[in-house]
């Protein structure tokens, strides 16, 4: 192996690690649990804003479809990224993962604006507890946030670690 590609391959293990922790360099935002479908449990929705991986949300009732989380700030924020962290056993069952869902921001609860929306998405990796983040080109700041789950990649049962915003 050449210098050269030495210097090609370093350059490239670079880039993916930029791309993979992107928002490592971003503010990530505390967020609080304010509403979600199925909130109370061992693995409720409560879960994706408790800041541990080894928790998760985990639940299963198609007739209940659309999925959602509503998470607080403690106060307005413009949000510059969100992520979403799969579960602690997602390589024994991927198709949990999210493939299609919206985001919105609102200041009182009531008047909602579509932030964010992604439909049939990339598959996420059989990978447990792997992060995965999403640029927002939000203009405006908001203090709640309402993630709605409209697909999993498979199934009907959602399954995520963690939610989180970044600045």
């Amino acid at each position: 192996m050449t210098m050269i590609d030495v210097m090609k391959r370093s350059a490239l293990v670079c880039t993916l690690a930029a791309l993979c922790t992107g928002a490592m360099a971003q503010d990530r935002v505390k967020l609080s649990f304010v509403d979600g479908t199925m909130p109370d449990g061992r693995e409720g929705s409560r879960m994706v804003a408790d800041g541990l991986k080894s928790t998760k949300w985990c639940f299963d009732a198609p007739q209940r479809m659309p999925y959602y989380v509503i998470l607080s700030t403690e106060s307005a924020v413009q949000p510059r990224e969100y992520s979403l962290t799969t579960g602690n056993d997602t390589h024994s069952y991927p198709d949990r993962n999210p493939a299609s869902w919206m985001v919105y921001g609102s200041n009182d609860q009531s008047s909602w604006k579509l932030i964010d929306e992604k439909h049939s998405y990339f598959r996420m990796t059989d990978l447990n507890e792997q992060e995965y983040f999403f640029p927002v080109k939000a203009k405006e700041s908001y203090r709640f946030f309402k993630f709605v789950f409209t697909e999993m990649q498979d199934d009907t049962r959602i399954q995520l670690s963690e939610i989180s915003l970044y600045k």
